[in-house]
Parts: C-alpha cells; structure tokens; sequence
C-alpha cells in the first residue's frame, strides 16, 4: 500500500470522526433548540389569551362599579344630597363639590377604575357620563373617567409558566424520538444492492428487478473478488501484480459452483490469465446494471486504472467501499458465504 494510499485512509477517518461528532452535538442541540422555540411560541399565544382574558375582566369589573356608584349617587341625591332653598330648587354647588371629592377620595383608597369630574345639569358632549332623574330636580348628569389599565393587571408569570411547563415536555419527547429514531437508523438492515445469482447466471439489481447476464469465468471471479475484499477491506489489489492465492482459490470453488447446478462441463478457466478482460466484462456488466445509479454502483464496482504507466501500474482494482450488506450471492455457495467471519 502506498503512502499516498495510507494518508488518504488517514484523511478519510478523520473527517468521519469529526462528522460523527457534529452529528453527535446537534443531536443534543436540536431539541433544546426546537424547545427554545416551541416556548417562544406558546409564550407569545398564552400572553396573548391572558391579555384578552384580563382585558374583558377588567371591563367588567370596571362596568360593576360603575353600576355601584351609579346607584349610591342616585340615593345620596335623594336624600344626604336634598337640595337647599335658594330662591329655586337647585342644588348647591359646593356641596356636590365636596360630595365628588368624597367619592373620589373613597375610590382611590379601594383603588376603585373611576373617578367622577362632576355633577352637571347639561348633558356633557364629549366625556363619558351617566344620567339621574329624581323628583325634585333632572335630570343630573354624573361625568366620569375610567382609569387606564395598569401594567400589573396585563402581565403575568402565569403564561410564562405554562409555556415553560408545555415545552419541557417537548423537549423530553424531542429527545426520546430522536434518541429512538438513531437507535433505529443504528440496528436496521442496510438494503442489498445487488445479488449474483449463480442459479441464472446474472446480476440482479435489488431497487428495479434489472438483470444482466455475465460469462462463467467473469461470473465467479466477481463473486470471489466480492467476497476477498469482505474478509480484507483493507487489500491492495493490482493489474500488474500476481493475484492473492486465495482469491484464486475462491473463483474456482464458485466455478464448481457452477458445474453443481449443471451450467457447464468445461475445463476450469484459468482465472489469474487475462486479468484486464475479466475486470472489464465485469464493469460492463455494472455499468448496463446500474445505469445511473451511480451513487450506489461505486460500492460495488472495480474501479477503472486512472492515468498512464506507472500510475496506472499502481491501480488497486478491490473493491474499498464495499460492506457486507452491498452483495448476496444466490447459489451453492451460500452456505460457505455465510460461514464467512465478515468485518464488523
């Protein structure tokens, strides 16, 4: 292995390392992120309910004392309030003075919303006023002021704690679904890609049922290749090198295979000749199979030499990117596939 090779290993491990690390920190991020937000949201809602709820209480409570000082000035009009002689029946100014200043006194301590301006024989224009009629006189007209809502009254941690309440059980929910959903994605089986089947002599690509069928000798070299670089990931395979022993061995155990299910009586071929054709019937058939399903063809396909002499010399044909999931193999030879000890 070169050591261009190894620092391109090297390279790659490290960016997987520090993806699963990110991936790691955004997984506790995301819900207390989305958390965050959910308890902007219900704040907002539940501020918004609370307001409209105080609001219309406020008013109510507002009309109610109206109601009340409504009706004690219509009594005190008829009787602490009977009007004094002078020269008519009006009554006397200073009195009713005193009298709103008493009212208002008495409003302020109870920290009652209205305060009377005055008691008035013409109907005011434009303020807010109630009208009383009694015997003597009327009708009189009670003007008035409703104090403006105080802060106090319109906010409250009430909705704050509701909304806090509510997104900590999303937060522990968003957690427990994406703590499930990793263990999912962890421990479901990965899909198959391709299954070479020695009883029809093709390669099956799994997601669209297409099959293309391949030569004997192409055939069993491609399920022997397949299933060395199971058991050495890490195998440096060359054109211009002689081919791993066992590797040999492998593509005629798969030609027996072959002569079992009575494909063929002829001669073993002779597997470590022609090693260029072999690999380029393979691609061929790879490249009809996937078509332009490229991004999964190259976890299962040889790659092709890249420049020329020396560089093409050092070309590594295994097959770097494939996992044990990628390829069934369909045959005689399952039950050897599976006695197989395949990298974790």
């Amino acid at each position: 292995m070169t050591a261009n090779t190894l620092d391109s290993r090297a390279k790659l491990l490290r960016n997987v390392e520090s993806l699963h690390d990110l991936i790691q920190k955004q997984g506790r991020l995301r819900p207390l992120w989305l958390s965050g937000v959910v308890f902007g949201l219900l704040l907002i809602l539940f501020q918004g309910i609370y307001l409209v709820g105080a609001s219309d209480r406020h008013e109510r409570y507002q009309q109610q004392v109206l109601e009340e000082i409504k009706l004690r000035v219509s009594v005190d009009l008829s009787t602490s309030l009977s009007p004094t002689l002078d020269g008519g029946s009006s009554l006397d100014q200073e009195r009713l003075q005193r009298y709103v200043s008493l009212i208002n006194d008495y409003n302020r301590e109870h920290a009652l919303p209205v305060t009377l301006s005055g008691l008035v024989a013409e109907r005011p224009l434009n303020s807010n006023y109630f009208s009383i009629t009694t015997h003597f006189e009327g009708p009189f007209y009670v003007v008035y002021r409703l104090d403006s809502h105080a802060p106090s009254h319109l906010i409250s941690p009430i909705p704050a704690c509701f909304a806090l309440f509510f997104a900590y059980l999303f937060y522990i929910k968003a957690a427990a679904f994406r703590s499930r959903s990793r263990e999912l994605a962890l421990t479901a089986p990965e899909k198959t890609l391709l299954v070479v089947d020695f009883e029809k002599r093709v390669l099956v690509h799994v997601a669209s049922g297409r099959e293309v069928s391949m030569a004997n000798k192409p055939l069993c070299f491609y399920a022997a290749l397949s299933e060395y670089c199971l058991k050495h990931p890490d195998s440096a395979l060359h054109i211009h090198r002689e081919i791993p022993e066992e590797l040999l061995v492998l593509s005629k155990q798969y030609f027996r295979t072959l002569i079992g299910l009575g494909h063929t009586v002829r001669k073993r071929p002779d597997f470590g000749n022609n090693l260029e054709k072999t690999l380029s019937d393979i691609r061929s058939a790879l490249d009809e199979l996937f078509g332009d399903d490229v991004s999964n063809k190259h976890r299962v396909y040889p790659r092709k030499a890249i420049g020329e002499g020396s560089r093409s010399r050092l070309h590594n044909y295994a097959l770097i990117a494939l996992d044990r999931h990628a390829i069934t193999i369909k045959g005689q030879r399952d039950a050897h596939i599976q006695a197989v000890q395949l990298p974790a």
